[in-house]
């Protein structure tokens, strides 16, 4: 009789799971030029759950695909031998998410060049967090090598102007110009927007919390520059002020609380203001590979130097002593938002023909670009203007495309607005003003009563406008 399937741990002996693909065909050179304790090689089967997906969400939407699904798209993809090379770089100290980069080949049969091959270089996409270790380039040199490997006469790919200097030094040139026509396919495949149990997906869009994480505080410590806005109650003028060397002018001091030292300058706006009203939010942006901005909603107070704790405050700053110190803003948070960065250009170097050294640039990042296009190929724009832009954090109304589509009133919106922030009805016993709510039902009678309410109760000359304002409204509305 047959030996019985041996055992380990009293569990079944795993079934194997080969490649898409033969690891022969990766280049040896290449998978040595990798760092210590990376390795090359072909999908796999189990690479649902080992990070492939998300390297991909690095690169553009992926959608929220069932492993089911997965499983099948590979049993396609395996079934047309020769065709899809898919190939996966695995970090092997990792624990959970092992694939950290991925590239694909796509073999294309022709009746031309007695019958040759074409190979197209697809999708190379590197985890975040393992940019900049040349994982990339070694993807593209491996596929390469494998379209050279399986006969092809020739490999192309697509990318952007920003980084046509890098494909070249892998051995590309430029070769005319692509052009692409995007096809409607079935929505209920699709998910435009991040699913909510993807937390890289959800970043996409902005997400809140509230508080400071730790690693959220090492990321703002570590930026060339943030932004602090700020506003008077009224007036006309809202100020934006760059602030440099955070790492040395800016303190975390708690997960809801910052601080940093404002040095002499020309105005002092953030202090009037700070005084006046206490709102300020920050801003982060980051310059470099990887995208991200970073908010954090606040209220504060000044304390200028010639106060007694205005030592106190400056020596939890960074080491380096900033002269001309006049005060230290102190800055209690109440949310802090993040949210993708694509707008943000990308800082680089670029060759200087006149002094042949390296210059510093700005690029645009394609990201941004290719989202909305995906939206506006799909007709999916007021879908997302209608779940991401409909109102503000503080409940304004939004864009009036996305209300619409979502069935909402524009002009009661605008009307609720209007009575929120401008309606005030005097009690004469108390001499004092109480702000109440009120309820209109239907377009007549608001009209009627906004009327009414100017006519006896607002003063200002803002004020006795506002009725006008809510005409405007309503005209604007029902064109």
């Amino acid at each position: 009789m047959p030996s019985p399937a041996i055992l380990l741990n009293s569990q079944p002996a795993e079934m194997p799971d080969p490649g898409l693909f033969s690891d022969k065909l990766v280049s040896a050179d290449v998978a040595a030029a990798l760092p210590p304790g990376y390795r090359m090689r072909a999908l796999r089967r189990s690479d649902y759950a080992t990070g492939f997906l998300e390297c991909l969400r690095v690169l553009t939407t992926v959608g929220d695909i069932a492993e089911a699904d997965f499983q099948r798209q590979y049993d396609e993809m395996q079934a047309q031998p020769g065709s899809y090379y898919i190939m996966v770089i695995e970090d092997a100290a990792r624990k959970e998410n092992a694939v950290v980069a991925t590239g694909a080949l796509i073999v294309e049969r022709k009746f031309i060049h007695s019958l040759g091959k074409v190979g197209h270089i697809e999708d190379i996409a590197v985890a975040q967090d393992q940019q900049g270790k040349k994982l990339g380039l070694r993807l593209i040199q491996a596929l390469d090598h494998v379209a050279a490997s399986v006969g092809c006469y020739k490999t192309i790919l697509d990318c952007s102007e920003a980084n046509e200097g890098f494909y070249i030094k892998c051995g590309f040139r430029r070769a005319g110009l692509e052009m692409a026509h995007y096809h409607e396919g079935p929505k209920s495949k699709v998910t435009l927007t991040p699913t909510p149990q993807k937390e890289e997906e959800r970043k996409k869009m902005g997400i809140s919390y509230d508080a400071l994480s730790d690693n959220l505080r090492d990321w703002a410590l570590r930026q060339s520059v943030f932004f602090v806005a700020s506003a008077p109650l009224r007036g006309r003028h809202i100020n934006v002020s760059p602030k440099g060397l955070p790492e040395s002018s800016l303190a975390v001091l708690g997960p809801n609380q910052v601080a940093y030292v404002d040095s002499m300058g020309s105005g002092c706006e953030t202090i009037c203001h700070v005084r006046e009203n206490g709102r300020v939010t920050m801003l982060f942006c980051s310059f470099d590979k990887t995208p991200r901005i970073l908010r954090l909603y606040c209220t504060g107070s000044v304390t200028e130097s010639d106060r007694p704790e205005f030592h106190t405050w400056l020596q939890k700053m960074g080491d380096k002593e900033l002269v001309g110190a006049r005060a230290v803003i102190v800055l209690n948070i109440f949310k802090v938002q993040v949210s993708c960065g694509f707008g943000v250009p990308l800082l680089a170097l670029d060759s200087d023909p006149t002094l042949d050294e390296p210059k510093p640039c700005l690029l645009t990042r394609p990201r941004l670009e290719e989202f909305a296009r995906y939206a506006v190929d799909r007709g999916q724009t007021l879908e997302h203007q209608q779940k991401w832009n409909s109102s503000s954090l503080d409940g304004l109304p939004g864009l009036h495309t996305a209300l619409r589509a979502g069935g909402h009133s524009v002009f009661w919106a605008e009307c609720m607005n209007w009575c929120d922030s401008n309606v005030v009805c005097h009690i004469s016993d108390a001499g004092q003003a109480k702000r109440q709510e009120h309820k209109i039902a239907g377009v007549l009678p608001a009209i009627i009563y906004f009327t009414c309410s100017c006519a006896t109760t607002l003063s200002s000359p803002r004020q006795k406008l506002a009725i006008s304002d809510a005409f405007n409204v309503y005209q604007e509305t029902n064109r």
